[in-house]
């Protein structure tokens, strides 16, 4: 916290991935995030459906989660921490939110895990004898180039929260390109977004 503002940095490699056309991914992920397992059915059918039927494309933005059939404000609020719209060819379990690793593996697997982060323990061996999964070129053990940035303000009862995306380039002329930025404004919460933007 600065001056009043939360800032809160998040690896996107470890997020729940909005842009794939596979309802058990979205099941396994929505009921990892403590949704009922028959609602979470029926929401990631709502969002496989979205994709294919009513707009033709992947979902572009989280500000689009709200277009899509039967997600209620709850859930659209738990997508917007711990989802992603950006392709992401890889998973980063160092990096995932505690609530997501259930739905990588099951809970004791996942309990294991995050001792092995928690302590200081983490590295591919200990992973792969904790979690029983075994590396893959699907699974990095290091931060990916995507990362969002968050800003929290809130001052009596109106609050704002500003979401970035960046992509790190270390050995590009451009080093950091913004791809996308969003805001949220209470008290009434109404979201703006811009994607793709590279100023």
């Amino acid at each position: 916290s600065v001056d009043g503002v939360d800032i809160r940095i998040t690896n996107v490699s470890s997020l729940m991935l909005l842009s794939v056309d596979d309802e058990a991914y979205y099941h396994r992920y929505l009921t990892a995030l403590g949704i009922e397992p028959n609602q979470s059915v029926q929401l990631a059918r709502a969002l496989v459906e979205y994709q294919n039927s009513d707009v033709g494309r992947p979902i572009q933005s989280l500000h689009e989660l709200k277009f899509v059939p039967g997600l209620s404000e709850a859930v659209m609020n738990q997508l917007q921490n711990y989802a992603t719209p950006f392709v992401v060819n890889n998973r980063a379990p160092m990096f995932m939110p505690d609530a997501l690793l259930t739905a990588e593996m099951d809970e004791s697997q996942a309990r294991r895990v995050i001792a092995l982060r928690d302590n200081g323990d983490f590295n591919k061996n200990n992973f792969e004898l904790a979690s029983g999964i075994e590396t893959d070129m699907m699974i990095i053990h290091y931060p990916g180039p995507l990362y969002r940035i968050e800003f929290r303000y809130q001052q009596n009862d109106v609050s704002q929260n500003e979401q970035i995306t960046v992509e790190l380039r270390p050995y590009d002329q451009q080093a950091v390109m913004k791809l996308s930025s969003g805001i949220t404004a209470g008290p009434e919460n109404e979201i703006s977004s811009k994607d793709n933007n590279n100023d």
